[in-house]
């Protein structure tokens, strides 16, 4: 159903520019908060107009709202004065400790969020507005490096460790709820969120048991999570949208990168997720109802690895899930053309999407890749803010805040996020279905206006200058509607 946006769009352009808020860090504990956000001086600019946009955006006929963040990589350890505090108490007791700690610097480019920067954007996205549907995080909860630094600062046990990585997993999760007065949280697991190492997500292992009940809380849904432990995967009801499900897949076990090394079995994880996949897509189609997914890797090529061309063209080519994965995904797409409607990935920290196509037949799947919270690729802070049509949970706008100015922050200065761009307006569409991003792909290919805009907003309009470059631009536009090895050579090695 077509919505008139243009009211709205007026008001957005007039706002892109001068809309910037900054925002505190968040708390449960308010009198700790208050006394906290008191030393720093930290206050906001007038966020009136910016609140507007997000009310209108909900109020349209028909249109709902929803947070997509992720790639957190919440770092525990950057200031390294507390992490025994925080090692010896339950994590209830971490908004204190956080909340009495001397640290007040953001964490800069080319580290994982810490406590300020986390928090901060957590609080940014709730001071838009309450009136979120639901939130969708795309997986990475942990630091990378996260079993080393512990190690190296704490020195316990390995079951000392393990508790250590669930309480941090716990502690994100709990950031999130405490800013949203009970809006379902509906999370993933990244390839950083293992406590065996980075890919190592072991079926059963302690983490899962340890998230579980909090993850199934958070959802409203704990039916969905009785098999959870088994290997971090679920499916839930959508909360609004009449007959339409959201399946949460633990997609690292389709990883070229993915192996247990802690708990080998003989059945690959990856094999059982996949056969639970189609379980599900064939109830749904027998029932009449469609699906969204959600993942953390998203399928396909990494355009930036396979541009560095280390070999020959085509040797260079990296997908990002294994072959034998990507082929089973692309038939259940065909097989239940029609059932799985859009998609939502994180991984590369990167703000983008891709378009997969069926093997047979005109059906696409738009995959939205949210950008990352942590900047540790020098990539701004940002998370977006996503419209969706309530009738049956198709996309049509979204918009996309970041952090302004993350090198004067990460000097004590307060952290200001803004609007960096509502999608429809900055690449004149009408809505970010499979169509229109398809137009888009091709805009990007043939118009350098188009082009230049989106690798713009690809790093987050990081100062640093992002991974997508006028030298290695062609990669990552084949990679947006090219997802196995043979169609992405056909585009970029020719």
């Amino acid at each position: 159903m077509q919505k008139n946006k243009q009211p709205l769009l007026k008001i957005i352009s007039s706002l892109l520019v001068l809309l910037v808020f900054t925002c505190p860090v968040a708390l449960a504990d308010k009198m700790q908060a208050d006394k906290k956000l008191s030393a720093k001086k930290i206050s906001y600019i007038n966020a009136k107009d910016t609140k507007a946009v997000i009310r209108s955006l909900s109020q349209e006929t028909g249109t709902g709202i929803f947070l997509s963040i992720t790639d957190i990589h919440f770092d525990p350890y950057a200031d390294t004065s507390i992490v025994k505090d925080l090692n010896n108490n339950p994590v209830s007791a971490w908004p204190k400790i956080f909340a009495n700690a001397g640290d007040d610097d953001a964490s800069p480019y080319g580290v994982d969020a810490g406590y300020v920067l986390a928090s901060s954007a957590v609080k940014a996205a709730s001071n838009l507005t309450r009136n979120y549907d639901f939130i969708l995080y795309s997986g990475d909860y942990l630091s990378h490096d996260f079993r080393a630094t512990y190690n190296q600062l704490v020195g316990g046990t390995s079951q000392e460790f393990n508790q250590f990585a669930i309480k941090t997993m716990r502690y994100v999760s709990y950031l999130l709820s405490s800013q949203f007065n009970g809006v379902p949280i509906y999370g993933t697991l990244g390839n950083n969120d293992a406590i065996c190492g980075d890919y190592m997500i072991s079926p059963k292992s302690p983490l899962l048991m340890g998230i579980a009940p909090q993850w199934s809380d958070l959802s409203q849904q704990p039916d969905a999570f009785t098999d959870f432990t088994m290997g971090g995967f679920y499916k839930v009801k959508h909360p609004v949208v009449t007959n339409h499900d959201i399946i949460v897949l633990n997609n690292i076990f389709w990883s070229n990168d993915y192996r247990d090394s802690c708990e080998t079995s003989v059945e690959h994880p990856g094999d059982a997720m996949m056969a639970w996949l189609e379980w599900q897509l064939y109830q749904s189609n027998y029932r009449g109802r469609t699906t969204t997914l959600l993942m953390h890797v998203p399928p396909g090529i990494n355009a930036y690895s396979s541009s560095k061309g280390w070999a020959n063209c085509q040797d260079s080519i990296q997908p990002f899930w294994q072959d034998r994965y990507t082929t089973s995904f692309l038939n259940l797409l065909q097989n239940y053309n029609g059932v799985i409607t859009n998609g939502f990935t994180g991984h590369t920290h990167m703000d983008n999407f891709r378009v997969i196509s069926v093997p047979q037949g005109n059906a696409k799947l738009p995959l939205h890749v949210t950008p990352a919270v942590s900047p540790i690729f020098s990539n701004n802070p940002a998370f977006k803010v996503v419209q969706y049509d309530t009738s049956n949970a198709a996309i049509l706008n979204s918009l996309t805040f970041v952090v302004s100015n993350l090198e004067q922050a990460s000097q004590g200065q307060p952290l200001k996020w803004k609007i960096e761009y509502v999608a429809t307006s900055a690449y004149n569409l009408p809505d970010l279905s499979a169509r229109s991003l398809t137009t888009l792909a091709s805009d990007i290919v043939s118009s350098e206006t188009t082009r230049n805009t989106f690798m713009s907003y690809y790093a987050a309009q990081t100062p640093k200058g992002g991974p997508m470059t006028e030298q290695n631009w062609h990669a990552f536009a084949c990679a947006q509607t090219n997802i196995t090895k043979t169609d992405f050579a056909n585009c970029y090695c020719k």
